[in-house]
């Protein structure tokens, strides 16, 4: 809003000095702060300890002819490698803040005394831990669900934890109200998930159902086309005996007229 006053009494965006300086009042650029003297002087001393193995080197290739130039280069990427170490091997280590705040919680020094046991581990390793393999702490919990409990407590364990905490941060009129969400949307996905079940039930019966019927209909197929196959059989026969009896009486008759004869 104010940026329109401005256009509407100073200039246009047609105006290339008036947007320059309309960008450098509305967008500063941030001044760099200058390196005090103690500061240089303290990243030049950790710059040295780090990179004697690295000045070694340098001396030894200057003896032998090398370039400065191509010695700067290495020292750069000795720099950068040592850094990327560094921020892999980080820990999430216990601040006391934190420390305090589960102490609180607790009532007791038993947070404290894990979180010094987590820390005399990680001075005795002095390893990077590689973040895709799993820890042996990650391992002790999956042990403990199979001893003890199954994975659902566990999850409603955890479930009722984080609800504690916000407890703590919020009121208990907002929580009940989060709480309250919770349950209702979990008892909406039973119904679907009821109601889906149900659905799939039915559509299996009605499939059994259907195969049913074409299996009877198939049986009963057959046994009518065996029917009709056998009383055609039948009309033959009886056809046959006809013929034959016919026959045989006109045989009779005629030797009986030959014999009175």
């Amino acid at each position: 809003e104010n940026s329109s006053v401005m256009f509407a009494v100073k200039g246009s965006w047609d105006d290339d000095e008036f947007a320059e300086k309309l960008n450098r009042e509305l967008f500063p650029k941030k001044k760099k702060k200058k390196m005090t003297e103690e500061k240089k002087g303290k990243k030049r001393k950790i710059t040295e300890n780090e990179n004697e193995e690295n000045m070694k080197k340098k001396k030894k290739n200057e003896l032998n002819g090398g370039n400065k130039d191509e010695m700067k280069e290495i020292e750069k990427l000795s720099r950068r490698q040592k850094k990327r170490k560094d921020r892999k091997c980080e820990g999430k280590i216990p601040q006391s803040k934190k420390l305090k705040q589960i102490a609180e919680r607790t009532g007791s020094d038993a947070a404290k005394e894990e979180d010094n046991e987590g820390k005399k581990k990680k001075k005795k390793k002095k390893k990077c831990k590689n973040k895709f393999l799993p820890s042996e702490e990650k391992n002790e919990e999956k042990v403990e669900e199979i001893e003890g409990k199954t994975k659902k407590e566990n999850i409603q364990e955890k479930s009722v934890k984080k609800d504690n905490a916000i407890l703590k941060k919020y009121s208990k009129v907002q929580v009940k109200e989060v709480v309250e969400a919770r349950k209702l949307k979990g008892e909406a996905k039973q119904e679907i998930m009821s109601r889906e079940i149900k659905k799939k039930k039915r559509n299996k019966k009605r499939k059994l159902k259907a195969k049913e019927v074409e299996a009877v209909e198939n049986l009963f197929s057959e046994e009518i086309d065996a029917a009709k196959k056998s009383e055609k059989v039948k009309t033959k026969v009886v056809q046959m005996k006809t013929a034959k009896n016919i026959e045989a009486e006109g045989l009779q008759s005629a030797l009986k007229e030959e014999s009175k004869e």
